[in-house]
């Protein structure tokens, strides 16, 4: 009995450590991809700030950041790793982002590949960056989920029209239906009324 009971603890005890090591696993796989996201971002952001210099800024610029060949070529295989890395980090957002329209933003913050490059335009100088960055991390998953799933239920109710209809016991009611086959008491669907085969001009009750 006492063995029982102490194989059953430490089963117990396996499950909650297994589950725990898979919560850190997973946990630090995604905070890793969301480090290399921003720094893959960060370094296309700072390339495409730094195309749009002049000769001379440019090289007042790569004066501050000299660095040696070296030191260049092992950041770009980084960088390449990095990349290749976050493929599918990067695939996860997307298809948030595709299925959940409103989260977007917050994608962006989460290091899409939708935000990798921020062109500044003409006239704004680097101090702008802050500004796009505390707009982007003000965005919630919480709040994008909620959006989506109003976006979702105004959609579905703009697909019932309302139905006029005489009941058994002669008062008009009202019948709704996203088909003009089948019709409910209301668009939760809930309660059939009956169905048609004419578009709704004659509704067939049910029994």
């Amino acid at each position: 009995m006492k063995n029982k009971s102490k194989s059953r603890a430490i089963g117990i005890a396996g499950s909650v450590i297994g589950m725990f090591a898979l919560f850190i696993l997973v946990g630090g796989y995604l905070f890793f991809n969301l480090l290399a996201s921003k720094l893959t971002g960060y370094s296309a952001t700072y390339s495409s700030c730094r195309s749009k210099l002049s000769a001379q800024s440019r090289a007042f610029v790569d004066s501050l950041f000299a660095k040696n060949t070296v030191q260049a070529v092992f950041r770009q295989i980084v960088l390449i790793l990095l990349k290749i890395i976050t493929i599918p980090y990067q695939f996860i957002l997307m298809v948030i982002a595709i299925m959940i329209p409103p989260a977007r933003n917050w994608a962006i913050a989460h290091g899409s590949s939708d935000g990798a490059v921020i062109t500044l335009p003409r006239g704004y100088d680097i101090g702008s960056l802050s500004a796009l960055g505390r707009y982007y991390a003000s965005f919630r998953f919480s709040d994008a989920w909620e959006q989506h799933i109003e976006a979702a239920e105004q959609e579905r109710l703009a697909k019932f029209s309302a139905y006029e209809y005489t009941d058994k016991y002669g008062v008009r009611q009202t019948a709704y239906s996203d088909d003009g086959k089948t019709f409910y008491t209301s668009a939760d669907k809930l309660h059939e009324v009956g169905t048609s085969d004419d578009g709704g001009k004659t509704i067939n009750f049910k029994d």
